[in-house]
């Protein structure tokens, strides 16, 4: 990335170059040979275009539940949140409905317990009783804990399922 000097400042595309401004710097970069045709029909792109449909939905669900939460409860980062949980769900093989449903379940009603037994929470949560068991389960500070703990849906795990998931036992 290139920044473009003297007072005429450009921005398009200009034989193989591509000039653009990124804040209040102007830059200039070779053309992509990356097409909007080539991802929409190219076979290689096909996990990325089921993705992005799937992340499309997602948003679309987790717009419906946002709309319908208490003023008290939306905020900023609420939103995206929601969409990476909606997301999980749908990844999870979840169909457009049961999705909006669990997603209900989670932020109209309180309702975690479904999100507990999602794969990518498990497998998450297994990943992080390892690395517990490698450093000996030495005592974190509360905070850390916490923190760690949320290791995806924003669901607080407590020390004992981390640690009986160390250990083997179902959680």
């Amino acid at each position: 990335m290139a920044r473009q000097a003297g007072h005429i400042k450009i921005e398009g595309t200009i034989g193989g170059l591509c000039f653009y401004r990124l804040g209040e710097e102007y830059y200039v970069r070779r053309k992509s040979s990356l097409s909007r045709r080539r991802v929409l029909k190219d076979p290689c792109f096909t996990r990325s275009r089921a993705a992005a449909e799937r992340f499309g939905l997602a948003v679309k669900l987790a717009a419906q539940v946002y709309r319908r939460l208490p003023a008290a409860d939306k905020g900023h980062g609420v939103i995206g949140r929601m969409t990476a949980v909606a997301n999980r769900i749908l990844c999870d093989g979840h169909k457009r409905d049961a999705a909006l449903l669990l997603l209900e379940r989670v932020y109209l009603h309180g309702d975690k317990s479904g999100l507990l037994q999602s794969p990518h929470v498990v497998s998450a949560a297994e990943k992080l009783s390892k690395q517990l068991v490698g450093t000996g389960f030495r005592r974190l500070g509360k905070r850390e804990l916490r923190r760690i703990m949320k290791v995806q849906y924003g669901v607080p795990f407590t020390e004992e399922r981390i640690f009986a998931l160390a250990r083997g036992a179902p959680g």
